[in-house]
This record gives structure tokens, sequence and C-alpha cells, in this order.
């Protein structure tokens, strides 16, 4: 059973991303006469932003959590989760929203997301996981 959930996006957040990528892409087009290689990493600095802006997403598959964001991608497995719980911490991570969940996977280790059907991705994980339990609007390891 293999899932995909896209990134719920904040309109606030996309014009910021949208405006950031502008800036680079108009200030390496305004300078590749004068500085062509400045340029050179302007203009596709511009493209990676949007990049991950539209192309994160999430896919569940029986054993792993697959993140990707633009060219970048995590995998967390499903069987090292110990908590997932909504969030709206404000940290870089790959998400396009704030309306987030964190996924703690023991350790220090974490991640945090932000699937536009939140409820279907903990239903779909707690499917996958039958030591996983949905309770209170997040999902715990049995026992916990």
């Amino acid at each position: 059973m293999d899932r995909i959930f896209i990134s719920k996006r904040d309109l606030w957040l996309g014009l910021l991303i949208w405006a950031g990528a502008l800036v680079n892409i108009v200030a390496g087009l305004f300078l590749f006469s004068i500085m062509p290689a400045v340029s050179l990493i302007m203009l596709p600095l511009g493209g990676l932003i949007l990049w991950t802006y539209y192309r994160t997403f999430y896919r569940l598959t029986e054993k792993d959590i697959i993140v990707r964001s633009g060219p970048f991608h995590w995998t967390v497995k499903v069987a090292d989760i110990t908590e997932v719980y909504p969030t709206d911490n404000p940290r870089s991570s790959p998400a396009s929203s704030l309306d987030r969940l964190r996924i703690e996977s023991g350790g220090d280790r974490w991640i945090m997301i932000s699937p536009q059907d939140k409820e279907g991705f903990l239903k779909s994980l707690v499917a996958v996981d039958d030591g996983l339990v949905l309770r209170d609007g997040k999902v715990v390891r049995k026992g916990r």
C-alpha cells in the first residue's frame, strides 16, 4: 500500500516563497552581464526555492515514510516511530504550511511535515503498523 500525501500550502508562505524566488531570478538576470558567476548561482537558487515549495509530498509505504521536497528526501522507518502529533513550530522543515505534524522516531530524531489530509495521514499510518494507535488526535506507540 503506497499512498501519497501532498503538502498543505499556506498562502502567506507561498507569497514569501515567490518573493524570494523572484528576487533571485530578477537579480540573477540583471547581474548576468556584470557578474556571471553570481548570476549562475542566483538563477538556479530561485528555481530551487520554487521546486521545494511545489514538489513537497509524503509517500507512506508499508515500512517507510518517504519525505520529498524538491531534490531533497528523507526516510523515516514506520517501525521506529514513537509519536506523531500536531504542531505549528516554525522551524525549517519539508513542510509548506505551519499546520504540521511532528514525527518522532526515537532519541533526538524527528521531522515535521504538513500533509493536506492530516487525519487521513494519521489513519493510514496506524493502518500500516499494528503497534501504533490513534489517540486524541495524535499517533502513539502502544503501551505509551
